[in-house]
């Protein structure tokens, strides 16, 4: 066997780490070029969504590629992104029509109090008993049909259920990213949060809260 082809047989998910680094590179440029538009992009959405979301969920694209046939496996990857995708575009419409309502990112990000408020309302959720609940139905599996239709199906599904999940556990995160106005450092940071919160075996609450409450008061020091 080959390298390349034990590396796809250990790792068939490499597309899918190969996109996320497409997604994290294209968010660099717009980020350093400062080509940010008024509000929030659909588009801007999903590529903080494809650079952000996809590291947590390799272990599930892993699992759904070793619960299906062989010669399915990456259909089943693909099936699982696109139900996880659909919970990440009905968020991103209600995220845009309440920023386009609002205007708080008129001028490409949000003013500093709304920033310092955002990360502050991180740092509360990060305690929170829902919180805690959603990060642990993140580690969830769901049966997997071997073939037709009905193994399609249970792929979407899982993804959806668990894009449910991700979502409500990294609400926070993502929303002071999004008041942030997609800035590279905040979104580096959120996914290192929420990744070690998503590996470890026993995530410590009170420290990341603690780091997001010094963020917001940096925050506030700017105000002042």
């Amino acid at each position: 066997m080959t390298a390349a082809r034990r590396l796809v047989w250990l790792h068939p998910h490499c597309w899918a780490i190969v996109l996320c680094a497409a997604a994290w590179s294209w968010l660099a440029v717009r980020w350093w070029n400062s080509h940010h538009t008024h509000g929030l992009s659909l588009l801007d959405w999903m590529l903080m969504v494809a650079g952000m979301m996809l590291p947590l969920v390799f272990d599930h694209l892993r699992v759904a590629a070793a619960r299906s046939l062989w010669p399915r496996r990456h259909r089943a990857m693909v099936a699982f992104l696109c139900g996880y995708a659909g919970v990440s575009l009905l968020v991103g419409l209600a995220l845009s029509s309440l920023v386009t309502v609002t205007g708080i990112m008129a001028h490409g990000g949000g003013p500093p109090w709304a920033v310092a408020a955002a990360l502050g309302l991180a740092a509360a959720w990060q305690l929170s008993p829902l919180k805690r609940r959603a990060l642990s139905a993140c580690h969830r599996t769901v049966p997997l049909a071997p073939r037709g239709w009905r193994a399609d199906r249970d792929c979407v599904w899982y993804g959806w259920t668990i894009g449910r999940t991700c979502f409500v556990s990294c609400a926070g995160l993502m929303l002071a990213c999004v008041v942030a106005g997609h800035s590279l450092p905040a979104m580096l940071a959120a996914t290192a949060v929420a990744r070690a919160e998503r590996v470890s075996v026993r995530a410590d609450a009170w420290r990341t809260c603690a780091a997001l409450a010094l963020m917001a008061g940096a925050q506030l020091a700017v105000i002042v």
